[in-house]
């Protein structure tokens, strides 16, 4: 492996017009092919590629951006640590757009807390996001000015690299390409889940201008990490998505001073106080509240919905909600009653009533 990619390492810098037809790309895609079991029956093609650009392939970087190659001792490191990995984590960081200052909070897989701009450079593993957005910059220093919700997720790996990296090339035809998932949500699950814990709370009560928002922040987008090398990060997002004012003020020496803050939708001085109880210990309640029958409807998924949503259609999803809170499944599905139908001989005897009225006369 190390002779292979030091042969890739010395190539210089715009590099071979197709990557995966060189010599020494093929005889590393065999190396991987024949030592890892994992790596598919050709081994990995365009999820090497990716994986060599994440880890810092001189000849892919502009000649500003060489500092950002690892040694080749250490990229080697990498891609056998990749090749061999059975779980990989996910960072979901969700933006709390429009927030005012809100407790930290930590809570099942998620923390909901400001963060620096270091911390968010940690985060999104800037060097590595740096290597395949060479021209695109992430604003740290501007998204530190928000709150932030951040959910992590260990994920399996139980497809080869190729089908990780490309996964449209690996699409079971065969299904019904066009049918209807009712309760596909927007975001991931752990993120969906994590935002229905928040929205239990009584950001109605807290808001000080319900007529304008009862919701305490708006999610506009997440930002996916992928710790899986072989998969391509997605492009920085940028800070002028969120909303953002400009502020005049005077520091009281007769200089008058003009900047850019977030928007915020001012809550309740209480909140900061009565927000903190929505921790661990409630979160516990609450996912043990949903493993009971109350929740074997989609009650969660049309929350967040409507959270989501605006105008009539957060307000359908609301009524949705509950419709479908006042309902259980054996409601419409016989096999999930537990005990017999009290009334099942009463549309029967109506029968028998009706037909007797009709002879009589």
């Amino acid at each position: 492996m190390i002779s292979a990619m030091s042969d890739l390492w010395r190539l210089r810098p715009p590099g071979p017009d197709n990557i995966l037809a060189h010599p020494a790309f093929v005889r590393l895609r065999e190396v991987c092919r024949d030592g890892y079991p994992n790596a598919g029956k050709k081994g990995p093609g365009f999820a090497l590629s990716t994986a060599l650009r994440a880890l810092g392939l001189p000849c892919d970087l502009q000649k500003d951006a060489a500092h950002l190659a690892l040694s080749v001792e250490k990229a080697a490191k990498g891609l056998d640590a990749a090749l061999r990995a059975t779980h990989a984590k996910r960072v979901y960081l969700v933006p709390l757009n429009l927030a005012a200052d809100l407790p930290p909070l930590a809570f099942g897989s998620a923390k909901l807390c400001r963060l620096t701009a270091e911390e968010l450079r940690a985060l999104v593993d800037e060097r590595r996001l740096k290597r395949f957005f060479q021209r695109q910059d992430f604003d740290a220093e501007r998204f530190a000015e928000f709150h932030w919700l951040v959910v992590e997720e260990t994920v399996p790996l139980e497809q080869e690299p190729e089908a990780r990296a490309v996964p449209v090339l690996y699409m079971d035809l065969s299904q019904d390409l066009g049918r209807i998932e009712p309760h596909k949500g927007r975001f991931p699950g752990a993120v969906e889940e994590a935002l229905f814990f928040l929205l239990l709370a009584p950001w109605e009560n807290w808001s000080t201008m319900p007529q304008v928002d009862w919701r305490g922040f708006r999610v506009p987008w997440i930002y996916t990490v992928d710790g899986d090398i072989f998969v391509r990060p997605n492009s920085p997002p940028s800070p002028d998505t969120l909303s953002w004012e400009d502020r005049i003020y005077d520091d009281g020496y007769g200089t008058t001073y003009e900047e850019e803050r977030p928007v915020e939708l001012h809550l309740e001085d209480v909140t900061t106080t009565e927000l903190t109880v929505w921790d661990e210990s409630r979160w516990t309640i609450v996912e043990h509240a949903k493993r009971t029958v109350l929740f074997e409807t989609p009650i969660a998924h049309f929350l967040v919905r409507a959270f989501l949503a605006e105008d009539v259609d957060e307000f359908l999803a609301h009524i949705t909600t509950i419709e479908a809170a006042l309902g259980l499944r054996a409601d419409y599905d016989k096999s999930f009653r537990t005990t017999p139908d009290r009334h099942r001989g009463d549309v029967g005897d109506e029968k028998d009533a009706r037909s007797s009225r009709r002879a009589s006369r």
